[in-house]
């Protein structure tokens, strides 16, 4: 199996289907954004990830710390379910996800869309790991992810009735490694959301902690 390769095959296919207009903005504001990077530092490895806590489907909440406690983490920053490469990822998640286990460690995966639709699309899926709002990215924004769609995308995005939410800022993918002290032990986020870690890399990462 190769993340890269099923990106790959994902984004020849949706360029097949997008009109023209679209993947002008696209590529556009992809350039933009490659050029001028985040606005914020993503955590970096060694660095410790900040405690942060999540409303579950149940109403309850769920702390960062609370996980750490029985294990090391892995958490995904994912764009939303109308993104692709997103859905591509944690498919991928999903088949690691008994290995990710044997390990002794869970995985976290968080959308900025509503909690209604987090659930719909972990169901479609068949994730048997949470997928959770992060209500106003508030938790990407603490790892430094959360970057802006610029107007004319959104503008075209709007014409072709592209459900992405309708938000101004989307997070930058990324996907960490945290050991139980809260430590990053592997950092990955790249401005073009067309790349994604590939599973081996961190799964390497927690085979040693």
């Amino acid at each position: 199996m190769s993340l890269a390769r099923d990106l790959r095959q994902v984004r020849a296919s949706l360029e097949a289907q997008l009109s023209a207009g679209v993947l002008e903005a696209a590529e556009s504001a992809l350039r933009e954004t490659c050029a001028g990077g985040s606005a914020a530092r993503v955590l970096d490895v060694g660095e410790c990830a900040p405690e942060f806590e999540l409303t579950t489907p149940s109403g309850g909440t769920l702390r960062c710390s609370e996980l750490l406690a029985d294990g090391p983490l892995l958490v995904c920053f994912i764009r939303g379910a109308w993104c692709p490469f997103s859905a591509t990822e944690l498919q991928y998640l999903g088949r690691y996800a008994p290995q990710v286990r044997e390990t002794g460690a869970s995985i976290l995966a968080l959308s900025p869309e509503p909690a209604e639709r987090c659930a719909e699309f972990a169901t479609s899926l068949g994730l048997d790991f949470p997928l959770l709002q992060d209500a106003d990215s508030r938790v990407a924004r603490g790892f430094g992810l959360e970057i802006e769609f610029d107007d004319p995308l959104r503008a075209v995005l709007r014409a072709e009735r592209i459900a992405y939410g309708g938000r101004r800022e989307v997070p930058v993918p990324g996907l960490f490694v945290l050991d139980p002290a809260g430590v990053v032990r592997f950092a990955y986020s790249r401005t073009d959301y067309h790349l994604r870690a590939e599973p081996e890399s961190w799964m390497r990462v927690l085979r040693k902690i």
